[in-house]
């Protein structure tokens, strides 16, 4: 058992949201939480998602991460084993 972390950070938030979405979107049933905080005056965003126990791998969080990063997002992520 695992919690899966992705945190995502949005540089120039006004172009980049609809790509960062739209990956978001395609990896929804994955998702069990998302937390979204933008800085309006840096035009910038984070994203904090927690992944679903059936989706806490590394091969899929590699492939989400790997398909962010395309979109020109900046990825970290961690994962709490237990």
């Amino acid at each position: 058992m695992s919690h899966d972390i992705v945190a995502i950070h949005v540089p120039n938030r006004a172009e980049k949201a609809a790509e960062v979405q739209k990956v978001l979107g395609e990896h929804a049933a994955a998702i069990k939480t998302r937390l979204g905080l933008h800085d309006a005056e840096h035009n910038s965003g984070v994203i904090i998602i927690e992944l679903l126990p059936s989706h806490s791998n590394e091969a899929f969080v590699a492939d989400f991460k790997k398909k962010l990063e395309a979109v020109g997002a900046e990825v970290q992520t961690v994962c709490f084993k237990h």
